[in-house]
């Protein structure tokens, strides 16, 4: 989803993108330009934990 829509190349935009939790993705979206409040679309990660079954 962040490749396929949340990256994209657009007109008019900031795009964001971050590596934190131990190199994996933790934010991608964009934000209009002159947007002014809340204006982030995108995703967010806070926490990854690995799986152990």
């Amino acid at each position: 989803m962040a490749k396929t829509d949340l990256l994209i190349k657009r007109a008019n935009v900031n795009t964001t993108f971050e590596a934190k939790n131990s190199g994996l993705i933790s934010a991608a979206g964009y934000v209009e330009e002159g947007c002014q409040d809340d204006c982030f679309r995108g995703i967010n990660i806070i926490s990854i934990t690995k799986f152990i079954p």
